[in-house]
């Protein structure tokens, strides 16, 4: 458990650099004009190796075809783990609350239908999950995690799949990919480990995928999250050294709070998968079927008092073999 503490701890730390980096990208590689980036700037190019660096390591460091925790016995999930988690669900209810708010938005301005229908059925997905998450925080706290869990835990991959999906639409007729290449990597990373951690109730040996795409989730997200957060109210000068603070808004006209949601959820939740599935707590609680009477009553022993129908069948038999022989023997004699 140990190790997969300093995995979460150095992907964070790795993740805060690459925001450091990501901002600096956001202010000095894109014109401030036209919005577009300077061809084979340095910035790009190291953060772009950093982002492969990071998941060639993390591919090679998390083990593969090992036995899962998930086959022992289940330990059960710390304070520290159902607290991370209680944080994630509370991001991600903010960022349903914004979509609906979204969602009046398109009504009042009377956009097209499709756009309703789209945000009024992802905003569906996001309550089902979240009500899906808590039963099954609950479930994995007094270990009586059953497989009606895994589809609760399978609607979140249906809201990881539709957020991916509106992403890319917002993005569709942008051809600068490194203004959205991040951000699509993390809700990738985030629809992966949604899925390898419902894969728990229906296949076995989950656990290593969890870890990567987890990791990887963190990464990204805190790359973004914190690239925005230092793109939007800090600038880099050359004045005496120093930063501070601006509120011209180069980048982002105005600050997304429910995109920075779904990012917080995304790092909060992705620990909470990783620690969940080292420690056992998605192991599946074995319940006593209830066993039938007429079960019950074959194995009893036999009672002389309850003789069934083929039994004296089978026990007088030699009376009607008895009966058939004298036939043939008075057939014999006529």
């Amino acid at each position: 458990m140990k190790k997969v503490y300093t995995a979460i701890y150095s992907v964070i730390l790795v993740g805060l650099l690459g925001a450091v980096i990501r901002g600096f990208e956001l202010k000095n590689v894109f014109d401030f004009d036209t919005q577009l980036p300077k061809a084979n700037h340095p910035i790009s190019l190291i953060l772009i190796g950093l982002s492969i660096i990071i998941a060639i390591i993390l591919f090679l460091a998390v083990p593969r075809g090992k036995k899962s925790e998930q086959d022992g016995e289940n330990s059960g999930i710390s304070s520290a783990a159902i607290l991370v988690e209680m944080i994630a669900i509370a991001a991600f209810a903010v960022s349903v609350i914004y979509t609906f708010y979204d969602f009046g938005d398109k009504i009042l301005f009377r956009e097209s239908a499709s756009s309703i229908v789209s945000l009024f059925v992802f905003g569906i997905l996001g309550i089902l999950s979240v009500i899906g998450m808590l039963l099954t925080l609950f479930a994995m706290h007094r270990k009586t995690l059953s497989k009606e869990h895994g589809f609760w835990l399978t609607i979140p991959i249906f809201w990881g799949c539709y957020n991916l999906i509106l992403d890319f639409w917002t993005h569709a007729s942008n051809s600068i990919l490194i203004s959205y290449a991040y951000s699509m990597f993390s809700f990738i990373m985030l629809t992966l480990v949604l899925y390898s951690s419902a894969s728990f109730f229906f296949i076995k040996n989950k656990q290593n995928h969890t870890k990567f795409y987890g990791l990887l989730c963190i990464y990204f997200s805190i790359l973004v999250l914190g690239g925005i957060i230092i793109a939007q109210f800090v600038t880099f000068t050359d004045e005496g050294g120093y930063v501070k603070p601006i509120a011209d808004g180069l980048f982002f006209a105005r600050f997304q709070w429910g995109k920075v949601s779904v990012y917080l959820f995304a790092i909060f939740h992705s620990i909470f998968l990783i620690l969940a599935a080292t420690s056992g707590a998605f192991k599946i609680t074995e319940t006593a079927e209830p066993v039938d009477a007429d079960e019950n009553q074959a194995d009893l022993p036999a009672n002389d008092d309850n003789i069934s129908l083929s039994e004296i069948e089978t026990e007088y038999s030699f009376l009607s073999e008895d009966t058939a022989e004298g036939d043939d023997s008075s057939g014999n004699t006529k």
